[in-house]
């Protein structure tokens, strides 16, 4: 998840899970569901 998972961000006791736009190295290796997969392992961070 290194490259597509959620970027947490923390504020005081609160944090937040933010998504980013992942570009597959340029375009080289694009898979699907690369955009959504950082929402979606939000749960599993407790975020």
């Amino acid at each position: 998840l290194r490259d597509t998972g959620p970027i947490i961000l923390k504020g005081g006791a609160q944090r937040q899970a933010r998504s980013f736009l992942f570009n597959g190295w340029g375009g080289k290796y694009e898979l699907e569901g690369d955009d959504r997969i950082g929402l979606q392992a939000r749960p599993h961070a407790r975020v």
